[in-house]
């Protein structure tokens, strides 16, 4: 691991760390000034913003490939224009559909029309719409590799974001201004984006200049991206479309409110793997295999350290964070839900490594064909569980389908970088947790049965992990970049 990929991993773990702070910090306020059923309402068309980022048809993660892959030629200036008119014709697309059939889709989700919700509906589809073009500018500034400002600038603003929608809780008619609020501070954020990247690669004044070619070779990728996002967003979010279509939006609440606490934590490995995406990309198309695979075994190797310990921690004292973060009858309902999450969590998040792998590379087939056949188990399994177990059940659906990717996916990656998926799976995923996971089982047995505490508990437990992560998984390359970054933390 070079010095500049610590730098960059180090930054995007900040950035998430912070940016999950802030949105955890301000839940308690949101639900308590909105209510149950409101945060619900919010928590619903959350969900519904992150599916109608779908209609980019996979553009967004299409962007950084490209620019990586023209980055040295002439064709990269159209490249760019080509990018910017094909996102421009999806986002007026998605507008034009999202008002057309909107009143349908409301009355599916059983939203009522007559309390300014379908305010905050016409709101949303241009909150997408600004984030499909501030999409398009990460992909730029992430394939110059200047994670850094963008970090810098993401801090900065969700601080802005998240400290605005809490304020504005507190006034009448909160849901919409709280969905405006958020469009009027992503469309700063784009505004930013937009003045960095033309300074990275100036474009202005624009030409239209779009090749049929590269419009063919450009969706030809993406709609595979797409498709494969398509299904991996009916994979993350389907279940809390069951909790609401046959539960109620009371039920959303709770069920959302643990689900975020777990999807901060997905995303921490999630941002920092965005890192090792354009190392994969690069090393594919200059054939360095070799270095492909070390790059492999180094993002899963970062990502099992990290995650492990953080979901041991998060799963041993869920009950009593919560009671501190909300109130103990909350807890009480969103424990359970949350301890089963992390475990859907921990193998989603091993998975991450071998699909960003076949993302960058050019191969989305495995990723998609897994979600394709995950997602159509989910649904109804999600349907099943929840009338037998209750909201705890859709918990136990998601997890259960987070477990087979993790054969599928690896093993057609392993076989890209000429590794044996065996002994990958032994040495760089299961050896790894067992070493993290027995201390905290050892600690967790002394903990109930000599000293009763639970800080004594997770500062132990996390001292000994890092202990043992530091002298007995990472090699001695590792160990060197790890000093220079607590050097310089």
């Amino acid at each position: 691991m070079s010095q500049d990929t610590a730098k960059n991993i180090k930054s995007n773990f900040l950035n998430k760390i912070w940016v999950g702070i802030l949105s955890l910090i301000s839940i308690p306020f949101l639900f308590e000034n909105l209510g149950e059923v409101e945060f619900g309402i919010f928590s619903l068309f959350s969900i519904l913003i992150l599916y109608f980022t779908l209609a980019d048809l996979g553009l967004s993660k299409s962007v950084v490939r490209f620019v990586t892959l023209y980055r040295e030629t002439q064709k990269l200036r159209k490249v760019y224009s080509t990018f910017l008119y094909l996102f421009l014709i999806l986002g007026l697309l998605l507008f034009f559909l999202g008002l057309v059939f909107g009143e349908q889709l409301l009355a599916f989700l059983k939203i009522s029309t007559e309390l300014g919700y379908d305010q905050v509906y016409v709101i949303s589809l241009a909150t997408v719409f600004m984030m499909m073009f501030r999409s398009f500018y990460i992909g730029l500034i992430y394939a110059y590799n200047r994670f850094i400002f963008y970090n810098k600038v993401n801090v900065i603003v969700e601080t802005l974001r998240w400290s605005s929608v809490v304020t504005v809780s507190f006034y009448e008619n909160a849901i919409v201004n709280i969905f405006l609020t958020q469009l009027i501070v992503i469309s700063i954020h784009t505004l930013i984006l937009l003045y960095y990247s033309n300074k990275l690669l100036p474009m202005f004044p624009i030409k239209i200049t779009i090749e049929k070619s590269l419009v063919k070779e450009i969706l030809s990728y993406s709609s595979q991206v797409s498709l494969g996002d398509f299904f991996a967003r009916i994979m993350t979010y389907s279940d809390k479309i069951v909790v609401t279509v046959i539960g109620t939006i009371g039920n959303l609440s709770f069920y959302y409110i643990a689900f975020q606490v777990a999807s901060k934590l997905y995303e921490i490995p999630g941002n920092i793997l965005l890192v090792y995406y354009t190392k994969f990309g690069i090393n594919f198309s200059d054939n360095e295999i070799d270095s492909l695979r070390k790059d492999f075994i180094n993002a899963t190797k970062i990502t099992i350290v990290l995650i492990s310990p953080i979901l041991l921690s998060v799963s041993i004292v869920s009950n009593s964070l919560i009671s501190l973060w909300l109130n103990e009858d909350v807890a009480i309902i969103i424990s359970p839900i949350l301890q089963v999450f992390c475990i859907g969590v921990y193998m989603g998040s091993i998975l991450l490594p071998s699909i960003n792998l076949s993302n960058a590379i050019g191969k989305p087939e495995s990723p998609l064909m897994n979600n394709i056949v995950s997602s159509i188990i989910l649904i109804p399994l999600s349907i099943v569980f929840f009338k037998e177990y209750g909201v705890i059940g859709g918990a136990i659906a998601w997890s259960l389908m987070q477990i087979f990717p993790i054969f599928f996916v690896t093993r057609k990656v392993c076989r890209v970088i000429n590794y044996d998926f065996k002994k990958y799976f032994v040495n760089e995923l299961l050896l790894p947790f067992l070493k993290i996971s027995s201390i905290f089982l050892l600690l967790f047995w002394l903990h109930e049965a000599v000293f009763h505490s639970e800080i004594i508990l997770l500062l132990a437990a996390n001292t000994l992990s890092i202990l043992i992560t530091y002298y007995s998984i990472l090699d001695d390359a590792d160990r060197l970049i790890f000093r220079k970054i607590i050097k310089n933390a």
